[in-house]
């Protein structure tokens, strides 16, 4: 039983650390309450573990979105069995399978806390500070916008930044835009990351016009073309 939960207890970790890297601001907080109960935070998404002889329970929560995994543990006839609760399907595999079975349940993991995250109403954004990184939580939602608008985008933040941009996060010397977020009150932020400094600060479109004049027909441009994507 210590075996396997220390298997989960890897994961959680390896997954949190992950996720803060690649999704938000390497931020994130796991505290164990005690030896069946683990809690993770990773910006705007909650990770309960709930551990016993024979069962381990994961909840991923924000707001009204939620997944769960389960993993019961049959000793006697070595069996192991592995549910997600979204997919509606249940695995039984021999209990020898767990190497096989940890590394696709971090997968499965990841993914539904980025599904989680990105469809919940409360979203993050990052400002990064002397002292570290501080997380904004806003009511909003991230969006997707086309390739046209996100080059538009691109393009008047090349021109303030006087650097490449960038949305692959891939190049040091560039700055990356890592999502787009629609805010309650229809405002529209996008946040940045300067990988090579590991910063992070975020802009409000509508805050352009004004740090831009010259360039004012195309923000609203951009707005405009944000808006009538999310409403068409």
């Amino acid at each position: 039983m210590y075996a396997i939960i220390n298997y989960v207890d890897n994961l959680i970790y390896n997954t949190i650390r992950r996720i803060s890297i690649e999704n938000f601001c390497y931020v994130y907080d796991i505290k164990s309450y005690s030896p069946s109960k683990l809690v993770a935070i990773v910006g705007n998404v909650k990770l309960i573990a709930i551990k016993s002889d024979k069962k381990v329970t994961l909840y991923i929560l924000c707001g009204k979105n939620r997944e769960t995994f389960q993993l019961n543990v049959d000793y006697e006839n070595n069996k192991l069995t592995y549910y997600q609760r979204s997919k509606k399907s249940i695995e039984e595999l021999d209990i020898n399978s767990i190497y096989s079975l940890m590394s696709s349940l971090e997968n499965d993991l990841y993914n539904a806390m980025i599904k989680i995250s990105e469809e919940c109403e409360l979203q993050v954004l990052c400002q990064g500070y002397k002292k570290g990184i501080k997380e904004n939580l806003i009511p909003g939602l991230v969006i997707n916008v086309n390739d046209k608008i996100m080059e538009s985008v691109k393009y008047i933040l090349t021109i303030l930044y006087k650097r490449n941009i960038s949305i692959k996060c891939s190049n040091k010397n560039e700055i990356c835009i890592k999502k787009v977020i629609l805010s309650h009150r229809n405002r529209i932020y996008i946040q940045l990351y300067d990988r090579n400094k590991r910063n992070y600060w975020y802009i409000e479109l509508n805050e352009l016009i004004n740090r831009l004049p010259d360039y004012a027909s195309d923000i609203l441009i951009i707005i405009d073309s944000i808006v009538k994507e999310l409403s068409g």
